[in-house]
């Protein structure tokens, strides 16, 4: 993938009233481009002239992504509110990738409407956003994770307040308090979601969990280590 092949794929979703299908491999191919302006950048400190130029590619990347994740985010949000009003919508056009972020839609729209049809709660608004990255007792963060025995592990945490500068959350899970490159196991782009399901964690196993807030400058925020299992069955 090169950056006019990402100009493509921005101003043809852009241009698209509906989702446009996707390669099987973007999200994949998109990941190295990145990683290879990074490199260029860190190849080019003693070169003005070519740093400069990998500077504004680095922009111009940035941009694009946010404004195709940004286009693909609201025709996702349609078509969950579609297919919970029972309309029957068209998913043929839905990466693998945003399988999940449409189902946690589809469950965050259910929640608000029987939340705010059929019950009166109240919400603070300025509830602060994700906790510094700081290890909790084992009693206290156990709290968020919501253990199962069906191989599955709920994940839920707070979402941020303003979302201005929001730019993703990503989940990372670690077998220990440690994480690494290759720790990341989702990014969800929505800042209203709350909660995520790590399917085919298997039984009786223990994992480490920690939910990064990423805003637009690409600056992350972890929140403290917590720590989820599944019971053996």
């Amino acid at each position: 993938m090169t950056l006019r092949d990402l100009r493509v794929q921005t101003f043809k979703e852009r241009k698209e009233g509906r989702l446009t299908k996707l390669p099987a491999t973007f999200y994949r191919r998109l990941k190295i481009l990145e990683i290879q302006i990074r490199e260029i950048i860190e190849e080019s400190k003693d070169n003005a002239q070519r740093l400069e130029k990998a500077n504004a590619d680095v922009r111009k990347f940035s941009d694009m992504k946010l404004e195709l994740h940004k286009n693909r985010e609201r025709k996702l949000t349609d078509l969950a509110r579609e297919k919970v009003n029972g309309q029957n919508p068209n998913m043929e056009n839905i990466h693998q990738n945003e399988n999940e972020y449409l189902i946690s839609l589809c469950s965050v729209i259910e929640k608000h409407r029987a939340n705010t049809l059929l019950n009166e709660i109240s919400i603070d608004a300025n509830t602060p956003v994700l906790e510094e990255k700081k290890i909790e007792p084992e009693e206290k963060t156990a709290k968020k994770i919501e253990p199962r025995n069906d191989e599955y592990i709920e994940i839920k945490w707070e979402p941020v307040s303003d979302f201005n500068y929001f730019y993703q959350y990503e989940i990372w899970r670690s077998s220990d308090e440690i994480l690494s490159e290759d720790d990341t196991i989702i990014v969800i782009p929505t800042w209203e979601i709350d909660h995520y399901l790590d399917r085919g964690v298997g039984s009786g196993t223990s994992w480490y969990y920690s939910v990064a807030t990423v805003d637009i400058n690409g600056r992350k925020r972890f929140s403290n280590f917590v720590r989820g299992w599944t019971t053996i069955w």
